[in-house]
């Protein structure tokens, strides 16, 4: 049976991730969201490498029901055995 979580992810389209905690406030909504995925690619030479560690950062998205809405992405690097650490990027970005 879907949650309020797997609707709100579903509203916001973005793929691999689910909302872990959110917080409406009167003005802003805060989505909290965690990478589903525990391994990637490597950006640098497209071999599977597991996940490394997530830097949290902090973005600005379309309002939801009128409020500004904030979602704070864990973003990760991985630690590919070939080339090292390194930080991922995603294309859902703008």
């Amino acid at each position: 049976m879907p949650t309020k979580q797997d609707g709100i992810s579903g509203l916001l389209g973005i793929p691999n991730h689910r909302v872990m905690k959110m917080d409406q406030q009167e003005h802003e909504v805060v989505v909290y969201l965690e990478r589903i995925e525990r391994v990637s690619k490597c950006p640098c030479c497209g071999r599977v490498a597991p996940i490394y560690d997530t830097v949290a950062r902090t973005l600005q998205d379309c309002p939801v029901w009128g409020r500004r809405t904030t979602l704070v992405v864990g973003f990760p690097r991985v630690d590919c055995e070939h080339c090292g650490v390194r930080q991922l990027t995603y294309g859902w970005i703008g």
